[in-house]
């Protein structure tokens, strides 16, 4: 399980997300919030609040690779 703040790989193809990086904003029993690195308001919102507009996206954890942790 990944934390606030890790780096991540996205491959979500149901919201045309394919290898983008991204950090974890939050966490819940089913998805991440993950901030994508890349713009898009057609696809993307802000995870309720959690990010700007345009960049946040609720992930199955299943379409989430970690790339680092966030130091401890």
């Amino acid at each position: 399980m990944f934390k606030e703040w890790d780096r991540v790989v996205v491959n979500y193809p149901e919201f045309k997300v394919v290898n983008e990086k991204g950090t974890v904003l939050g966490v819940n029993k089913y998805d991440y919030s993950v901030r994508l690195d890349v713009y898009d308001i057609e696809d993307r919102h802000d995870c309720g609040g959690l990010c700007e507009n345009g960049y946040g996206l609720w992930v199955p954890k299943e379409d989430v690779t970690l790339i680092t942790n966030k130091p401890a």
